[in-house]
C-alpha cells in the first residue's frame, strides 16, 4: 500500500524475488505514471476495508504499508491488524518516535523511511576519507547494534526515558585497538 519513492523500490524487491504484489495507491497521477511504466497499480484508500478487501488483503501474508504521512501509515495498520490479524504486517516508520508507536500498534517490521540510506551515506563518506573496508562494516555494525539496543531501551522505557537512561551510559570506544586507530585517522581526515 503506498507506491510513492519508498513503495516503488519495496515492489522492485518484491518482484524482482518473483512475487506478484497487488499495489495500491491513493494518487490518480502516480498510479497512471506507474502504468505508463508497466506497473500494475490500483487507485484506491488504503484506511478503507472495502478497498483492501478488494485488494486480497483477507488472503495474503503480508502486507506492506509504505504510505506517508505517518498518520495515514497508522491508520491503516490499525485497519489491518483488526480486520487481517493473521497476516504479516510490515510498515514505514516515518522516524523514530513513528518506529515506537508502531511497535504499539503490533506491526511485525517497522523501518524507518531514511536510517538505511544514511547509513550507505555514512558508509561511503567513511570509505572517501580512506577507511578500509573492513573497518566500515565494523562501524555499521557497531551503530545498528547501538540503535537497536536504544530502540528496545525506548520501547520498553518510554522515548523520553529511554532517551534519558541511554545517556546516562559512559560513553566508550568500540574497542581499545579501535580508540587507538581512530584518533590519526581522524586527525588525517580533518
Amino acid at each position: 500500500i503506498g507506491f510513492g519513492r519508498f513503495g516503488q523500490i519495496v515492489a522492485q524487491m518484491l518482484i524482482a524475488a518473483g512475487y506478484r504484489p497487488t499495489l495500491i495507491d491513493n494518487d490518480p497521477d502516480r498510479v497512471t505514471e506507474a502504468r505508463r511504466f508497466g506497473n500494475q497499480v490500483y487507485y484506491g484508500d488504503g484506511t478503507r476495508l472495502d478497498v483492501l478487501v478488494a485488494a486480497g488483503a483477507d488472503r495474503c501474508r503480508l502486507v506492506a504499508v509504505c504510505t506517508a504521512p505517518q498518520e495515514t501509515t497508522t491508520a491503516i495498520v490499525d485497519r489491518v491488524r483488526e480486520r487481517f490479524p493473521d497476516c504479516k504486517l510490515f510498515a514505514r516508520a516515518f522516524d523514530r518516535r513513528h518506529a515506537l508507536a508502531l511497535f504499539d500498534h503490533a506491526v511485525d517490521y517497522q523501518r524507518r523511511e531514511t536510517f538505511d540510506s544514511a547509513i550507505r551515506f555514512g558508509k561511503d563518506a567513511l570509505l572517501s576519507l580512506g577507511m578500509r573496508d573492513a573497518a566500515v562494516d565494523e562501524t555499521e555494525a557497531g551503530v545498528r547494534r547501538r540503535d537497536r539496543e536504544r530502540l528496545e531501551l525506548q520501547r520498553i522505557e518510554g522515548f523520553v526515558e529511554g532517551h534519558r537512561k541511554w545517556r546516562e551510559i559512559t560513553p566508550r570506544p568500540l574497542s581499545a585497538s579501535e580508540d587507538t586507530k581512530a584518533g590519526p585517522r581522524r586527525r588525517a581526515a580533518e
